[in-house]
């Protein structure tokens, strides 16, 4: 998948990167994940609080904040590599 934004610049991921990703629907903390949020996909780094999951951005830019999936959201694949633009 071609990454846009900026929301994981700190992992590695930039604007216009190629990513490679292994399908899985199950991540360990720590893994760069593809998410599919209703209708939207993201990469993100997951993780567990409180025994709920937890999709983090890791970012430069502030406006990037964590995000909680709901009901119906998953996890559809963990980063394998990424091929810079």
């Amino acid at each position: 998948m071609r990454a846009t934004g900026d929301s994981m610049n700190l992992a590695g991921i930039n604007d216009g990167d190629l990513v490679l990703c292994r399908q899985q629907l199950k991540a360990d903390t720590g893994d760069r994940v593809v998410a599919l949020l209703g209708d939207n996909v993201t990469i993100k780094m997951y993780d567990k609080k409180d025994g709920r999951r937890i999709l983090l951005p890791k970012s430069t830019n502030k406006v990037h904040v964590p995000i909680i999936p709901g009901v119906g959201d998953s996890v559809q694949g963990v980063v394998q590599e990424i091929l810079k633009d």
